[in-house]
């Protein structure tokens, strides 16, 4: 079925990406002059933003436009101004603002643009008056037969068109039937959906100058309000230098499989350096095949010289174990591979509780990150949100160090700044760590397991 046939449409888009002008003018003009007489209602956040953005804009066309007075003919009739038309043909557009009482009137169109504003879309009272009038008042008055537009930004997590975007049941029992789409600044490609307008070096140059939540919310429908985040953006800070010291270790959180209904393989490398801090030096998300992944583990391994390599359990056994295995003896590395369970995570027993367990570490700057790992400060700023790979791979991250850290005969003597921390064993033994190491490559050479 054809998307203009649908009878309760919901587009969100970015701003400035034209579906005001489609489907406020383009498409009003379409219905009252080709398939008319119709009666549509526009409704706005006001009626004086309606009035200014739209009404003037087809008021000016019916007028002056040569080509549709010459096939429609001249549409003015003495009911002509900003708040409504009334065209030659019987068609009438109206405009109205959010709450404005609608009974009474039976339009066959309504277009709801814009409802919200970003002072009072958080409100919990402002939504619960809107959804009052949405239900009662609009689809009350359309019936089965009159056609629902909403248009808009998603501009706050628990705003009108976000809680619709999510076929809130509070608000709507039944949304089969109803198309409901939220378009982004990029396609699946990475590239500007809107090319010819917005090139995607725009559109890169946007995402780059912008604040990373600023961007998320205007141009990716995807917004999270302060009072919601639990990463704020004040948490988050980058490194400028690296310190020689670091010790380095590697998470993985694979996805299996590489479709569009599969998660992203999570991968995070992280330094720590003698004083306790952590610096996450890469974070790649990525929907790779095993083989695939191996290889870019390789060459990760290559490049940090890891101490340990932690892969989540379940998939480590389904899928990588024994490829991992190969590919270090075909290679003749030794990288210690670690399994992470995920019921015995010291942070606990799930995934959103281990990531809890990562805000105090970036609250009192004890992580910091590389400025280019745009996809993890993402997930941070946009947590809970629609993706969380990085985040569960960095919250292992913890873990790994404290099962590395058990192997290890515990003596020597670490800075006080980093006792009793998930790091001090391995501080304490990096000597004994670096022997297993040369140990382990000589080894291989025999086929022997390292002990």
């Amino acid at each position: 079925m054809s998307i203009f046939n649908r009878k309760r449409i919901v587009v969100s888009a970015p701003r400035g990406f034209c579906k005001t002008k489609f489907w406020g003018f383009y498409y009003i003009l379409y219905k009252v002059l080709l398939e008319g007489p119709k009666e549509v209602v526009i409704v706005g956040a006001s009626q004086e933003m309606v009035e200014r953005n739209i009404m003037s804009a087809l008021k000016d066309e019916l007028e002056t436009n040569q080509d549709i007075i010459k096939d429609f003919g001249n549409q003015e009739t003495k009911s002509w101004s900003k708040q409504e038309l009334i065209l030659a043909n019987g068609s009438r557009i109206l405009c109205l603002g959010a709450g404005a009482r609608i009974r009474g009137i039976h339009p066959d169109i309504v277009i709801l643009d814009d409802l919200e504003t970003d002072k009072f879309a958080g409100s919990e009272v402002v939504q619960n008056d809107l959804i009052a009038w949405f239900t009662k008042g609009i689809l009350g008055t359309l019936g089965t037969y009159g056609q629902l537009v909403l248009l808009g930004t998603i501009i706050h997590p628990k705003s009108f068109l976000a809680r619709i975007m999510g076929q809130d049941p509070e608000i709507q029992k039944d949304y089969r039937g109803w198309f409901i789409k939220n378009y982004t600044s990029y396609n699946t490609l990475g590239e500007s959906v809107w090319k010819e307008y917005y090139p995607t070096a725009f559109v890169k140059n946007l995402e780059q100058t912008l604040p990373t939540s600023v961007f998320q919310s205007e141009y990716m429908g995807n917004p999270v309000a302060d009072e919601y985040r639990l990463f704020k953006p004040i948490y988050i800070k980058y490194y400028k230098e690296l310190p020689s010291d670091l010790q380095y270790t590697i998470t993985v959180d694979p996805a299996l499989g590489v479709g569009k209904e599969h998660d992203y393989t999570g991968i995070v490398v992280m330094g720590v350096a003698k004083d306790g801090m952590c610096y996450i030096v890469d974070a790649q998300r990525c929907k790779l095949l095993p083989n695939d992944l191996i290889d870019k583990l390789m060459v990760l391994c290559d490049h940090y010289k890891p101490i340990a390599l932690g892969i989540e359990e379940a998939s480590l056994a389904k899928v990588l174990n024994r490829y991992l295995q190969e590919a270090f003896v075909k290679r003749r590395k030794w990288v210690r591979i670690i399994p992470l369970k995920q019921d015995n995570s010291s942070l606990g027993k799930s995934k959103h509780q281990r990531i809890w367990g990562l805000e105090p570490l970036f609250k009192n700057d004890r992580i910091l990150i590389n400025k280019n790992c745009v996809d993890l400060e993402v997930e941070l700023l946009n947590y809970p949100g629609r993706y969380d790979d990085l985040l569960d791979a960095l919250a292992y991250q913890l873990d790994i160090v404290k099962l590395v850290s058990a192997a290890m005969p515990k003596k020597g003597i670490v800075s006080p700044a980093v006792q009793g921390t998930a790091w001090e064993y391995i501080l304490r033994n990096r000597k004994v760590i670096n022997h297993r190491r040369r140990l382990a490559h000589r080894m291989w050479h025999k086929d022997v397991q390292v002990p």
